[in-house]
């Protein structure tokens, strides 16, 4: 399918999305003729942002089985949907891949939502730890995070 068609498909597709038409969304992937990183990154983050958390992280790993590779949007929707969920090993996981086996690096929304999670689930100790590793400084966000989960569970940051 020429690149031009591809692109068709994907602006339909993100079309469809951003007005929360998910199953359109869905049924327009599902025959789309050829699927590249942006059509699978659309497709996931509608399923994600729909609250289709679930299907969200099966289509991320129904793209990594055909080996294409996730960009940093696709791990972005794919965690955020385990944190949502509270799958703090799988956040976890998915956040190693991203940093060791594709070598990229999470940005401050995904550390952000990494600390997050493991505050939550009362791992204040890792999450102080993963914020202290980041390789830029933390922001209101991050600090956000780490103060609430320090609320929740009586610990204390700093």
């Amino acid at each position: 399918m020429p690149a031009r068609d591809a692109r068709a498909w994907t602006v339909l597709l993100r079309g469809y999305a951003q007005l929360g038409h998910v199953h359109h969304t869905w049924r327009l992937f599902a025959t789309c003729p050829s699927l590249d990183a942006v059509t699978w990154n659309v497709a996931i983050g509608a399923l994600a942002s729909s609250g289709l958390l679930v299907e969200a992280v099966e289509l991320f790993y129904g793209m990594l089985c055909v080996g294409e590779n996730p960009s940093e949007a696709t791990y972005a929707a794919a965690i955020s949907a385990c944190v949502h969920l509270g799958l703090v090993e799988e956040s976890q996981r998915q956040f190693r891949s991203m940093v060791l086996d594709l070598g990229r690096a999470p940005n401050v929304k995904l550390y952000s939502s990494m600390a997050d999670l493991l505050g939550r689930a009362g791992e204040v100790a890792a999450s102080k730890e993963l914020v202290e590793s980041m390789p830029f400084a933390s922001d209101a966000v991050v600090e956000g995070a780490m103060l609430g989960a320090c609320k929740i569970h009586g610990d204390h940051y700093g």
